[in-house]
Parts: C-alpha cells; sequence; structure tokens
C-alpha cells in the first residue's frame, strides 16, 4: 500500500541518517515487464506504470519528508530486457510513444513529486539515441536533451555504477567518465580506477574537452544538496543515539507487518491451506538456485519445525547431487504434505533469476504422486510458469528472513493472507490476482 511504501521511506531516512548516511540509491521506479529480466524482477514495484508512480512517490516522500535524498532508477527505464547491464549493454525496443507510456512515466510522476536525484541506466534505447554503443548514461541526448530540457529535471543525476559491463565493454574507465560529464552527468558512480579518472577529468578542462563552467554546474549541486541537509553545520553522527534510532522495535515491527501483507496465495486446491503441524506429517525441501545458498532456507525450515515436530527437512543448492534428491524425494513419500521453499537471489552478472533446473524437475518429479504439493516462491513470482500442476502456490517475493517467517505464518493460518500479485503471469494469472485467506489459530 502507499501507506507501507511511505512507512518504508520514512523508517530508511532515520534509520539511515543516524548512521550517517544521506542519500539512498531508491527507489526503483522501473516497470517490470518482462519475466525474463534478470536484475529487475522483484525490485520493480510491478508491471503497471500507475501502480509503480504511486508506490515510488510515496517511498520518496517518506524519505524526503525525514531527511534522506531519494533516487528514482534507473532513468530512462530498465524494465523490459532480459540482459543484465552488469555484463553488458541490452538495448529496450520501443518508439517514442510507448516509453512515454511505460518506461519514463514513472520517472516524470516522481520529478513531479519532488525527487531529489535520477540515476542513469547503462541501456541503448534506439527511439531516444540512434547513435550506436551508446549507453543513456553517456548520451547527451537523453541526459540534457530529454531528462534536462524537456522533462525539466534540476536535480542530481547520479550514474549507474561505472564498473558495469554496460559500460566497460565499450569505454575505458577514463573516456566513459568523460562522456557522462559531457552527457550531463552530475556525480560519476564506482569507476576503474578512480585516481585516473579524476585526472582525466581535471586534464579533459585543461584540454577544453569540458569547460569549467560545466564542472560549476554539478558542483553547485552537489553543494546546494549537502546544505540543505545541514552536513556544513553537522557533518557528524551521534553514536549515542544508534539504539534508540536503528533496528528499533517498532522498526523491526513494521518489517513484519510489511512482509505479513505482502503475502500472496495465488492457487490453493483443494484447500490444502492452511497446514496442521499437529495432525499432519509435513516434508519441507529448501532449494537454492544459488551456489553457496545451501541452507538460504534455514529460517523458514525452522519456523515450519516449531509448528510441525515431526518435519522431515531437506536443503539442496546449485551444487547438490541428483543421486541426494533422488533419496529426498523417497523419503518424502511417507509426508502428507510437501512443502518446496525456492530461492533464486537476483545478483549482477548472474544473467537470470530463474531456477536450477534440476531443483524444477524435482518439483515435477515430487507433484507425479498423489501426495499434495505446496510451493512458496521466496524470489521471482514468474516460478509458477514450471509449476502449473501443484496444488498450492504462495509467492514471498524475498529471501529476508522476515519473508521467511511472515511465509510460515501464512502456511499454518496464523495471518491473514490478503497480498496481490504486482505482475501478470502469462497465461496463468493477471496482475492484481490473489486469494484470500482468513486468519485460522494462534502462533505458538
Amino acid at each position: 500500500s502507499e501507506e507501507q511504501a511511505y512507512l518504508m521511506g520514512k523508517v530508511t531516512a532515520l534509520e539511515g541518517r543516524a548512521l550517517g548516511i544521506h542519500m539512498t540509491y531508491s527507489p526503483v521506479v522501473d516497470v517490470n515487464i518482462n519475466p525474463e529480466n534478470p536484475i529487475i524482477n522483484v525490485r520493480s514495484f510491478g508491471e503497471d506504470p500507475e501502480q509503480v508512480s504511486r508506490l515510488a512517490i510515496a517511498f520518496i516522500k517518506g524519505c524526503q519528508e525525514n531527511g534522506l535524498i531519494a533516487t528514482a532508477k534507473h532513468f530512462p527505464g530498465h524494465g523490459d530486457t532480459d540482459q543484465d547491464s552488469h555484463s553488458l549493454l541490452p538495448t529496450v525496443g520501443g518508439d517514442r510513444s510507448r516509453l512515454d507510456k511505460v518506461e519514463l512515466y514513472p520517472f516524470k510522476q516522481a520529478i513531479e513529486a519532488g525527487v531529489q536525484a535520477i540515476m542513469t541506466a547503462h541501456l541503448q534505447l534506439p527511439a531516444l539515441d540512434p547513435t550506436p554503443d551508446t549507453p543513456a548514461t553517456l548520451s547527451p541526448l537523453i541526459i540534457t536533451g530529454l531528462l534536462r530540457e524537456e522533462i525539466g529535471f534540476d536535480g542530481l543525476i547520479v550514474t549507474d555504477a561505472m564498473d558495469m559491463g554496460g559500460v566497460t565493454t565499450l569505454y575505458s574507465p577514463e573516456v566513459a567518465a568523460l562522456k557522462a560529464v559531457q552527457a550531463g552527468v552530475d556525480i560519476i558512480l564506482l569507476p576503474l580506477k578512480p585516481d585516473d579518472v579524476i585526472e582525466s577529468l581535471i586534464q579533459a578542462v585543461r584540454n577544453d574537452q569540458i569547460s569549467e563552467a560545466r564542472i560549476n554546474i554539478s558542483v553547485k549541486r552537489i553543494l546546494e544538496a549537502k546544505a540543505r541537509l545541514g552536513l556544513h553545520e553537522k557533518r557528524l553522527v551521534d553514536l549515542d543515539i544508534l539504539d534508540e534510532m536503528v533496528a528499533t522495535k517498532e522498526h523491526l515491527q513494521n518489517a513484519d507487518q510489511m512482509f505479513e501483507s505482502s503475502i500472496t496465495l495465488v492457487k490453493n486446491e483443494g484447500s490444502v491451506l492452511p497446514l496442521s503441524g499437529s495432525t499432519q506429517k509435513i516434508a519441507v525441501f529448501s532449494l537454492s538456485s544459488d551456489p553457496g545458498g545451501y541452507f538460504a532456507g534455514r529460517t523458514f525450515i525452522r519456523e515450519v519445525k516449531k509448528r510441525c515436530p515431526g518435519l522431515i527437512n531437506f536443503y539442496a543448492d546449485a551444487f547438490t547431487g541428483e543421486e541426494f534428491i533422488q533419496e529426498a524425494v523417497e523419503n518424502s513419500s511417507k509426508a502428507d504434505v510437501i512443502v518446496f521453499a525456492l530461492f533464486s537471489s537476483l545478483g549482477a552478472w548472474k544473467g537470470t533469476v530463474d531456477l536450477d533446473f534440476k531443483h524444477i524437475q524435482l518439483v515435477q518429479d515430487a507433484a507425479a504422486n498423489s501426495t499434495p504439493v505446496v510451493v512458496v516462491s521466496f524470489g521471482s513470482p514468474y516460478f509458477l510458469r514450471h509449476f502449473s500442476f501443484v496444488d498450492s502456490y504462495i509467492c514471498a517475493y524475498r529471501w529476508a528472513e522476515q519473508a521467511q517467517k511472515a511465509a510460515a505464518r501464512a502456511l499454518f493460518g496464523e495471518i491473514d493472507i490478503k497480498g496481490r500479485l504486482p505482475v501478470s503471469l502469462p497465461g496463468l494469472y493477471p496482475a492484481g490476482h490473489g486469494l484470500e485467506l482468513s486468519k485460522k489459530g494462534k502462533a505458538p
């Protein structure tokens, strides 16, 4: 909800400022309309530009009304890609009309609402700049022509990380930084060889590739932002108040409530849910598609075990052998219901957020028997496309400990389930779908 998005921004600001963090590189205002997007996915508020705008603006206000600079990213929009700009330069298609209605819409709304900073994207958008091999970050047509002059944004413009493949596969650190400044950027984020980059920009001014007046414009914006934060008067934080401001009981309760309200019951055939730990024998598989993510679901399994002392549980990650997996399937045949907790994180240079094929096959094999199967996604909601045959499907969206606890409470009917899908699952369910299930019983 907008109220929760505002609260998330407010808590981010209060804790960030207490720690000496004055600017957040959020929110993501990309519209995730591509199920294959390997890097945006659940970082986005959804596939509807209006919804993305409403929730992003609420978060921005929560941040900025409490003293933290918010940054809308990744301009002009990273939601319709199937490639990761950490590795290479993706291309976003569509004509200008489509871009105005989808990608650009949330940025325009955020700017109108007063967002103080914009982060650029290392994307190529031929409809905005047809110049070959030109990321938006380095494009005068996009940064100055579109963002500054046409849209009218006069706040801080910061690049996405300049160590990403969307830039480094095309340009040296020095050339990329020069082009970014020439395009109209104020802050160069994470360049490779920063000392060399600084020296190269000094030389660019001396060689008249950049005017000193151009540098002064960006410096003035940065100093004005610092002055608005009061950093010229108070640079250091008060360590004595950290316990009163960071990870407080109230803030942790806020987080629990947000994760609980986001739990989405997509499917529940045969009323498999809620489960009963006292009368059912339950098997839980924690499956992580990330190398080294073996114990990704330990919080979830621990929470389920509290409610079902006779729990049968298994862990597997991308390195787990097929013999172990098959043995686990055989052992789970004694269960009354099988729960699969699926984990696949968003990460730079991964190239996908999908599941390991072995894990997809494991769920399919288990579902071939008569035992009811419940799937809980602690990642991409799009996992369901592999498992339309399962009895029950829940989206928890994140790996976070609070998400795992909320999912366990939802499984056993301890909370009301009322979440809605932020994206459509092609051929299965529309955005906004979600079954409601009323609270049953009490937490242990």
